[in-house]
């Protein structure tokens, strides 16, 4: 694109006349008889401003058809992606800027873009120099599903679902920023819960348990990490050592969750904090599949072993010497006016006066040792 239109629309753009801006790129376009990158970059650029995400997603695809090494439409794209609501890709978006940038300062705008997004979203995000190419004629939730088949097929198992750090379960955690609290999670994946927890406690010491060896090896830049299975490893740790110990979505995965609670209550100090989140078997989206197709959902390719309601999980937690100081509820997707109907009816055949269990993903428990 010539220089004189460059100019003119960037002032356009400092301006805020983005309507303008649009009619001149137009018009440099039709000058020029094509579309090259830089003018798709402005075009990109003023869809970003004015927050059309549609079209920001269609131009900045459109643009990396032609140049996929283009560090500044990546992190456009990854815009979009925000957007859309799905941070993880736009945080592989921009770790895809950062690859394929050669200037400093770019790289260092991209890497505080990355970092940002990391911590505002609890996110961990894989080091990927690149993945599949989200051509235009790909749809979106095409692309999300084909980053995911990627990570599986580079990890060897879905790392998706250890990239989302549990921020209403580490929002339950008592104290102040500078409080130096000793942390265990047991299951800490890839520590993006942990790596949340030293962003709110920059003095706590941290600790896992993780029985897979890389995402073990992936949490022990952050925490100080054993690998191994909880339910028959040597605990390498004294008594009334944890002012915090998490299981987050750990228990379902356990043969007998009992007998690992009864294990690690000594950990925890008398006035400690065990937070500990299931997902609530009795959720629609669970029932579902069951009710109506014979089959039981499972988003992960490692099967529950383990199935709680609020009740059994509460009572789990008595029998194990635990007293709940806080249960939340996290409630999911919205159910369609057909399902919602059907919960009536089996609350009104029920009679639990629970009939917000149904639309519960999560519990999500603080819990202290009783008296």
């Amino acid at each position: 694109m010539q220089d004189k239109w460059k100019k003119q629309i960037a002032s356009k753009i400092e301006k805020g006349d983005f309507d303008g801006a649009l009619e001149d790129l137009e018009a440099a376009y039709v000058e020029q008889n094509g579309i090259d990158i830089d003018g798709t970059i402005l075009e990109s650029a003023i869809y970003h401003a004015t927050g059309d995400v549609e079209k920001l997603w269609s131009s900045a695809r459109e643009g990396l058809a032609m140049d996929s090494n283009n560090s500044e439409l990546w992190w456009l794209l990854g815009s979009a992606c925000e957007m859309y609501g799905n941070p993880l890709h736009a945080g592989m978006c921009t770790q895809r800027a950062i690859s394929g940038c050669d200037e400093a300062d770019d790289r260092d705008f991209y890497m505080s873009e990355r970092v940002r997004i990391q911590q505002q979203y609890g996110l961990m995000l894989p080091e990927l120099d690149h993945f599949v190419l989200p051509l235009p004629e790909v749809d979106y939730e095409m692309w999300s599903e084909q980053v995911s088949i990627f990570l599986y097929r580079r990890f060897g198992f879905s790392i998706e679902h250890h990239l989302y750090a549990n921020v209403e379960l580490m929002g339950l955690i008592r104290g102040k920023s500078n409080k130096r609290l000793n942390v265990l999670e047991i299951g800490c994946g890839a520590g993006v819960n942990l790596t949340w927890l030293q962003c709110l406690f920059s003095n706590a010491t941290l600790h896992g348990i993780e029985r897979n060896a890389t995402l073990a090896d992936v949490s022990g830049a952050v925490a100080d990490v054993a690998c191994g299975d909880v339910e028959d490893m040597e605990l390498p740790y004294e008594a009334e050592s944890f002012d915090v110990i998490i299981m987050d979505n750990l228990l379902p995965y356990l043969k007998s969750p009992g007998e690992v609670l009864l294990r690690v209550a000594p950990l925890l100090k008398k006035d400690g904090q065990l937070l500990v989140s299931v997902p609530n078997t009795k959720y629609w989206e669970t029932l579902m599949p069951l009710l109506c197709f014979d089959q039981v959902r499972s988003d992960t390719e490692e099967p529950m072993m383990q199935q709680f309601t609020r009740s059994e999980v509460l009572r789990l937690m008595k029998i194990c010497g635990f007293e709940v100081d806080k249960c939340v509820d996290v409630t999911g997707n919205d159910p369609s006016d057909a399902v919602q109907k059907m919960i009536a009816e089996l609350e009104q055949y029920n009679r639990s006066g629970q009939e917000n269990t149904y639309t519960t993903k999560q519990f999500i428990l603080s819990l202290k040792q009783m008296n």
